[in-house]
């Protein structure tokens, strides 16, 4: 009998002992919450009744936070407003003084957001997240979270180990789908995979976090926000990356056209080795195994 992976199912658990919740797993839609997972005295079972996958975690592992994404979820921290009431603005708190005596400005995210995917009132969401095999390690290392105020799921973005904006996306959807509150300019640091050498050179581009997320899993990515790059992103990605892979959404002719745009300004700079992947699907409908063959040439 195969076994879930405890990251899959490990931030379902309830916290009373004899409680059980039922979740999708392997099957999304109407009815299809087929993942029973309770609580018992010495940890949690699992037991998925569409594929028979099953699982069990002791109260230790319970208590043991994942050390997957690391390197990004250190960032997540202290980023959440305390407060008890909120606008439907983005909320901003008074940051260090500069050595001029000017005092900046750092976002921060609403006071209603909800972190914990099992606690979202709003089940589009989750199984708009659940669907495109994020696991519940990526939901919690990105610090993405769910705000009523918004209506919508919420992306952070850093800069340096701050949060420097956010990228909202409706549910239900509206026009635009997408829309980012902070810094204008685009500029955020990349999702890195891991601190290997190849790694610390080669980008790859998509179009929102869930495909960067998603993508990161197997190399560095980094989000544009849309299908074009802004002059302050190139110029601050240029400064740590010499090699970048263009993987924007199986969208279209527009797509197409700016993929082709970004080659072409991507390569101008002499330092840059650029790829353009022709996809099928969206990058975050590819599967690790399909990622991970997709890049292994680049």
């Amino acid at each position: 009998m195969d076994r879930l992976d405890i990251n899959d199912w490990k931030d379902y658990v309830p916290d009373s002992v004899g409680e059980q919740v039922k979740v999708h797993h392997c099957k999304l839609g109407t009815g299809n919450d087929k993942l029973y997972i309770k609580r018992v005295p010495n940890g949690a079972i699992a037991y998925c009744h569409h594929c028979g996958e099953r699982g069990y975690a002791s109260n230790r592992i319970l208590a043991t936070k994942t050390n997957a994404g690391s390197n990004y979820s250190a960032r997540v921290s202290g980023i959440y407003e305390r407060t008890s009431s909120f606008n439907g603005s983005p909320v901003f708190s008074e940051g260090k003084s500069s050595s001029n005596g000017d005092k900046s400005q750092s976002i921060v995210l609403p006071a209603d957001a909800i972190r914990r995917l099992k606690l979202w009132p709003n089940q589009d969401a989750k199984i708009w997240v659940l669907k495109h095999g994020l696991r519940m390690a990526d939901i919690d290392a990105s610090g993405m979270c769910w705000s009523d105020s918004f209506s919508g799921v919420l992306f952070p973005r850093f800069l340096n180990g701050t949060l420097v904006s956010y990228q909202v996306r409706k549910f239900p959807s509206a026009s635009p789908k997408y829309k980012s509150y902070g810094n204008t300019s685009g500029v955020y640091d990349a999702l890195r995979v891991s601190e290997r050498s190849h790694e610390r050179t080669r980008l790859v581009l998509v179009e929102d976090m869930l495909s960067a997320l998603k993508v990161s899993r197997i190399a560095s990515a980094f989000a544009l926000g849309g299908t074009s790059l802004k002059d302050e992103q190139l110029a601050h990605l240029l400064k740590d990356y010499d090699r970048f892979v263009v993987m924007l959404d199986n969208d279209n002719w527009q797509v197409k056209i700016n993929q082709v745009k970004l080659y072409k300004r991507l390569s101008m700079f002499s330092t840059s080795d650029v790829k353009v992947l022709e996809l099928n699907k969206d990058p975050k409908e590819h599967s690790d195994e399909e990622l991970r063959e997709l890049l292994h040439d680049y």
